[in-house]
């Protein structure tokens, strides 16, 4: 069943869908409108092809792959293709951050990816070795062992508080843990935002500015955290040979006649 979904303008500037070939960009926009309330799909690909691009000779399979594998930019992947009990299945990432589905729609009855108990035979999906990569890829193997007890998606209150006390060991600042504690609970409700939220303190702890020491209070970062999920170091600037040599004779300059500056300030 198709639904009617958000289309931001920032979808036509993203640097990772540009990546993409042009029939997949207009495929993965398609994906969302047949994806249900907390983003799934039956992975089903000639039912795809019918329902979003039915007169265009294009290879369903080879589309949903491109959209597995990681960004260029941020390391983690469009979707997940997942296998439970049989049944093939798909989960759009950060679906929550792009789509807003109305409050009366009917609830997933699609089971969500689940590591937990899906590392040996039939249950484990191709999902399992793009998600394996990129957790280990961002330092966060431990996540692999935590456990995921869902209902529709949602975490439970006590899968909360385990998830927070694991996440409140690895911030470096512990000052503000109540409002941290209240900031977690309000933004991290289902497993979707457990990962963004583990990729986010990852980016976060190797930016620049945590390395020279400036570590945010507890409860600012909480509070913020959907700010560092695809987070980029801007590049510094790189002179030229020229302008590299004029700072050398510039600051040679300075040395050589500081005390002269320094009388005349």
């Amino acid at each position: 069943m198709a639904r009617i979904r958000y289309l931001k303008p920032d979808f036509f500037k993203d640097e990772d869908v540009a990546e993409l070939p042009y029939a997949t960009r207009l495929f993965y926009a398609g994906l969302w409108t047949q994806a249900d309330k907390e983003g799934r799909i039956e992975d089903r690909t000639k039912r795809l092809k019918v329902e979003i691009m039915p007169y265009d000779d294009v290879d369903i399979d080879k589309m949903l792959e491109e959209l597995s594998k990681p960004k260029k930019n941020s390391n983690h992947p469009f979707i997940l293709r997942y296998e439970i009990k049989g049944e093939k299945y798909i989960q759009i990432l950060q679906w929550s951050k792009h789509q807003k589905p109305h409050h009366t729609e009917k609830e997933s009855k699609i089971p969500p990816y689940n590591t937990k108990g899906m590392g040996k035979g039939k249950g484990k999906g191709k999902g399992d070795n793009i998600l394996n990569s990129i957790l280990k890829e961002k330092g966060m193997e431990n996540q692999l062992n935590s456990s995921t007890e869902l209902t529709n998606g949602s975490l439970t209150v006590k899968e909360q508080l385990l998830r927070f006390d694991e996440i409140w060991i690895k911030y470096p600042n512990k000052d503000g843990k109540k409002d941290a504690l209240r900031h977690f609970e309000a933004s991290v409700k289902t497993e979707q935002d457990w990962i963004d939220i583990n990729i986010a303190l990852q980016n976060y702890l190797m930016s620049e500015r945590v390395l020279k020491g400036y570590i945010k209070n507890g409860s600012t970062w909480f509070n913020n955290w959907r700010d560092w999920v695809d987070y980029k170091e801007k590049p510094k600037i790189k002179l030229t040979d020229k302008e590299m040599r004029d700072k050398i004779d510039e600051q040679k300059f300075i040395q050589k006649h500081r005390g002269e500056i320094e009388n005349e300030l």
